[in-house]
């Protein structure tokens, strides 16, 4: 018998679950671990997480946390410094859902009720932190503060990547103190912090919420901003009005501005260059994405000084739009195409869920985005970090705690 076949068995014979009946590996490109998924003799199924080079703490407070807030995450029901198992959560993920065309209202009202218990979980105004495997560190943090931070830190790097960007950060700036008193009176939520739609398992009674690597505490419009922005880097919609239904009204101008703030923080990180470089990449994704790589179409050429005017700050809507402007280039010096008068584009900087700096932001880690179809469940948007991409949902008593209701 395998190792991790043999782990499997021990893990579900602690767990006091029925025996194994059949388990099949489960492949994705990215995976720097091993992923099986088991079908017991009473039918239910669970999922293996084997990580025989990275061990990491057995995330049992982080899991009771979540049960006790009745949370809709899977229940963990056993494991140890190398391997965890979990439930297998039924249904489809959002990304393939979007992608695919086939997420329709009733999906989207099951994802902003899952969202609207999740950000139920209150803390109060300008504490932040993070919640890791035993413990919740909360700190007093400004929002303003953080996000002036951001733009600070980031504008060596858009001097660089994206000239044009640059003389409008005063703007920004002052929105951001214009908006203030809104960003510091928000009370904090509990926050998944890694909203990629892979994430977000749609199943037939409720939806669930997987890989939580990374939880914290913190404004929640803030995790808001992320989901729309990475729906928008699927396929170029946005969150459509059925979501809002059940998650209640979309905070403005909190969402905006974090939604701003977020695209800038994105691109001024290293992720951006994978995005911009990768070579297997979906062309339909790189292409939605190939707007921020400062073509000389849209954007001005590094070497030249970027013309006034060609970003729009919209807090109403959350965009933050790059115009081009009708300046005649020289094709031969920027081996593109020129500008003809009067010719225009409309831009956005995609959103990051790290949206601002303070304590339950991280170190940026290279993602990959494309489209997922359905027969590609356990496909995986990271190419490197720690993170349990396959949990599940049904519900046998887990030793850990209270499994949460659907």
């Amino acid at each position: 018998m395998a190792p991790t076949e043999a782990l499997l068995h021990q893990l579900v014979t602690e767990a006091g679950l029925p025996a194994v009946e059949s388990f099949e590996v489960l492949r994705g490109h990215g995976f720097d671990h091993e992923i099986l998924r088991a079908t017991l003799t009473d039918s239910r199924q669970v999922i293996l997480r084997h990580r025989p080079q990275k061990p990491r703490a057995l995330p049992v407070g982080l899991a009771r946390f979540l049960a006790a807030h009745n949370v809709p995450a899977p229940a963990l029901l056993a494991g140890n410094s190398f391997a965890t198992l979990y439930e297998y959560a039924p249904g489809e993920m959002l990304s393939a859902l979007v992608a695919e065309g086939r997420a329709g209202d009733d999906d989207w009202r099951s994802v902003g009720t899952t969202f609207r218990r999740l950000h139920d979980i209150r803390f109060p105004k300008g504490l932040a932190g993070l919640l890791t495997e035993d413990k919740l560190v909360l700190e007093s943090v400004d929002p303003v503060n953080a996000m002036h931070e951001l733009l600070v830190e980031a504008e060596p790097k858009l001097k660089v990547k994206l000239p044009v960007v640059v003389p409008h950060l005063p703007r920004l700036h002052a929105v951001i103190d214009e908006n203030a008193p809104a960003l510091r009176e928000t009370a904090t939520a509990l926050l998944h912090l890694d909203v990629n739609p892979a994430n977000i398992i749609v199943g037939p009674t409720r939806t669930t919420l997987i890989d939580w690597g990374e939880p914290g505490v913190a404004d929640p419009a803030r995790e808001i901003a992320a989901l729309e922005e990475h729906i928008y880097l699927i396929n170029g919609s946005e969150i459509p009005a059925a979501f809002y239904e059940t998650y209640g009204p979309r905070s403005l101008p909190n969402t905006a501005i974090h939604r701003l703030t977020g695209a800038i923080g994105w691109y001024s990180e290293d992720d951006f260059e994978d995005w911009a470089t990768e070579e297997d990449l979906d062309p339909a994704l790189k292409a939605q994405g190939r707007p921020l790589a400062g073509r000389s179409e849209g954007l001005p050429h590094r070497d030249r000084p970027p013309p006034e005017g060609v970003l729009n700050l919209s807090v109403e809507s959350g965009d933050l739009v790059v115009v081009d402007q009708p300046v005649v280039t020289d094709p031969a010096q920027d081996h593109a195409e020129p500008h003809h008068p009067g010719s225009a584009s409309r831009r956005r900087l995609p959103a990051t869920d790290s949206a601002a700096r303070c304590p339950t932001r991280r170190k940026a880690r290279p993602r990959r985005y494309r489209r997922i179809s359905s027969d590609d469940r356990w496909s995986t948007h990271r190419r490197t970090g720690p993170g349990p991409w396959s949990r599940g949902a049904t519900r046998p008593a887990p030793p850990y705690g209270p499994p949460s209701r659907p």
